[in-house]
């Protein structure tokens, strides 16, 4: 049987419309630090959510549920820098050039590198709900995306 975390689910549901709203605020102000250029406003950005979430993870249960080992240390640096780093700056930049629908779906797709990336460096499991996952995110973008070429053809 599975079960859900309701709790969970309603913090993914916020979590969207939040990255959502945002995204559409940052392209109508192009928000931006003065004189601080695009590293500075992903500065500010990941700032603040590290600082929420650390609030959050101060008032409630927490969220590390297993001990902190040297490759856990290190997966947690490789997400912080590589992923978060490179993924906020990559989408800073397509926000630029992009309407904020067509930049957004490609936000979606980093789950799905991450997955592909653990069976194909670290040996990790890639199961049915697995493939179904990646098969939906990926025929999610590409209808986002089409329909994006067809719109701005018209």
């Amino acid at each position: 049987e599975t079960r859900v975390d309701l709790l969970g689910a309603a913090a993914l549901v916020t979590a969207g419309f939040i990255f959502t709203g945002a995204t559409l605020l940052q392209r109508r102000w192009s928000v931006q630090p003065a004189k601080g250029g695009m590293f500075a406003g992903l500065s500010v950005q990941m700032m603040t959510g590290g600082l929420v979430s650390t609030a959050i993870t101060l008032v409630g249960p927490g969220y590390l549920h297993a001990p902190m080992t040297a490759s856990a240390f290190l997966g947690l640096a490789w997400l912080t820098v590589v992923s978060s780093l490179g993924g906020f700056a990559g989408y800073a930049v397509v926000l630029k050039h992009w309407p904020a629908a067509r930049a957004g779906s490609f936000a979606v797709l980093t789950p799905v590198l991450s997955v592909l990336l653990g069976v194909a460096l670290l040996d990790e499991a890639f199961t049915a709900r697995s493939a179904a996952g990646v098969a939906i995110t990926l025929a999610s973008v590409a209808w986002v995306q089409t329909r994006m070429e067809r719109a701005a053809a018209q």
